[in-house]
């Protein structure tokens, strides 16, 4: 088992409680869908990836990685040095 540490939000606390009371039986996926505001479709994919993953399912895969966006540290520290040497 993985023993990394996941810190949820708020709004994900919620969605685990909910897909636990889900996979319990104790709620009913259009239940589930109403509580959350996701589609019925949406919801058995959660469920489906909670059941493999565990709680690691719920936050976004792309949470604390670096966007596309911008340029990488190697040009920027070019541009950097370049100025340093030209002063």
């Amino acid at each position: 088992m993985n023993t990394e540490r996941i810190t949820l939000t708020m709004k994900e606390q919620k969605m685990n409680d909910i897909l636990v009371k889900l996979i319990a039986g104790e709620i009913k996926t259009s239940d589930a869908s109403r509580l959350t505001g996701l589609s019925e479709r949406q919801i058995y994919r959660k469920k489906k990836a909670y059941k493999d993953l565990g709680v690691q399912s719920i936050p976004h895969k792309s949470r604390n990685k670096p966007t596309g966006k911008g340029y990488s540290n190697e040009p920027k520290d070019k541009i950097i040095n370049l100025t340093r040497c030209a002063s």
